[in-house]
């Protein structure tokens, strides 16, 4: 076998990989470099801007056209608009609804634990008068 064929054996594999990739990179380097600074024929590029006045009559029809778009656009705007506003008023409505359900479920319980605190109050009274006593 070749002596250089068998070193290359011994080379692991990503090496060689990372290698290849370093020499098609420099090539590419190259020939772009080439291509940019020494390039004999480049070609111009010309650009050119004319400006076409519209006549009266287009632009009146262009103006038209705008000036009924955005009335189209602005009543249907409106139209989303209060029909969202509905749709707000109504969640509203219903979460006033239950929060004051929850409200008066709330004084409910106050008043259900005042009274059970006047009666722990007054089990207490006779439970030290009990223990007085003896």
């Amino acid at each position: 076998m070749n002596p250089i064929f068998a070193q290359i054996e011994n080379v692991p594999s990503e090496f060689l990989k990372n290698f290849v990739l370093v020499v098609a990179g420099l090539f590419a380097i190259a020939y772009y470099a080439k291509e940019i600074f020494f390039s004999g024929g480049r070609k111009k590029r010309e650009v050119s801007f004319e400006f076409v006045p519209a006549s009266k009559a287009e632009f009146e029809k262009q103006k038209d056209h705008c000036t009924k778009r955005h009335g189209e656009l602005f009543v249907a705007i409106e139209s989303v608009e209060q029909g969202t506003a509905a749709v707000v008023e109504q969640k509203v409505d219903g979460l006033r609804k239950d929060m004051n359900e929850v409200s008066k479920e709330v004084a409910a319980i106050k008043a259900g634990m005042k009274y059970q605190d006047q009666q722990l109050a007054s089990m207490d009274v006779k439970i030290t008068k009990l223990l007085e006593r003896k």
